[in-house]
C-alpha cells in the first residue's frame, strides 16, 4: 500500500539505426540515466531500495502507489526535485490518491514553500476528506499565515476524525 514519506523518453542520439529497424528498441526510447542515480552507493540500505523500486515500477509503471513510494525513497535520500515528480506522476496516474499530495506537501513544507505545500494538503483533503493530518498539517500551516479561523476548522475536523491527535 502507500507509504508516508521514470525517466522521460527523449530523442536517440543514434535515431538513423533506430529507423532502420522493424520496432525501436525500449532502451534507445529513454534517457541514459536519472539524475539521481549517479549518486547511489551500490550496498546503502536505502540505495538498494531506491534501485529495488526503480525495478517494480518498470514493471508496473501505471502504479500509482509504486510512484508514490518512489518519491518517498527519492525525498528520503534527498533528491526533492525527483520525488515532487514521482509524487506528481502517482497524483496524475490515480486522481483519488491522497497519500501522494499529502508527501507532496511534507516535502514542499520542508523545503520552506509553504504557498505549494498548503496547495498540495488542500488536495490531499479534496481526495479524502477524512484523512486527519492532512488537515492537521494544512492548518498548521494556515496558522502560520495568519488564517486562523481556517486553521482551527482544519483543526477542529481533524480532531473530529481522529480524536487521538490531540497527543
Amino acid at each position: 500500500g502507500c507509504a508516508v514519506f521514470a525517466p522521460l523518453p527523449a530523442a536517440d542520439a543514434d535515431a538513423g539505426a533506430d529507423a532502420r529497424k522493424d520496432k525501436p528498441s525500449e532502451k534507445s526510447a529513454r534517457k541514459a540515466e536519472p539524475f539521481y542515480r549517479k549518486y547511489l552507493v551500490p550496498g546503502a540500505p536505502l540505495d538498494e531500495r531506491i534501485s529495488e523500486q526503480e525495478k517494480r515500477i518498470e514493471k508496473n509503471p501505471t502504479s500509482a502507489d509504486l510512484h508514490n513510494d518512489f518519491g518517498n525513497l527519492l525525498a528520503a535520500r534527498r533528491f526533492p526535485k525527483e520525488a515532487r515528480a514521482e509524487y506528481l506522476e502517482a497524483m496524475k496516474l490515480d486522481k483519488e490518491n491522497f497519500m501522494a499530495p499529502y508527501n507532496l506537501g511534507i516535502l514542499e513544507e520542508s523545503e520552506g514553500r509553504v504557498s505549494v505545500a498548503i496547495s498540495a494538503y488542500e488536495k490531499s483533503v479534496d481526495r479524502n476528506r477524512g484523512f486527519p493530518p492532512a488537515r492537521f498539517r494544512l492548518g498548521r500551516l494556515l496558522e502560520k499565515r495568519g488564517k486562523t479561523h481556517e486553521a482551527i476548522a482544519q483543526y477542529s475536523r481533524a480532531l473530529e476524525i481522529d480524536p487521538e491527535m490531540r497527543e
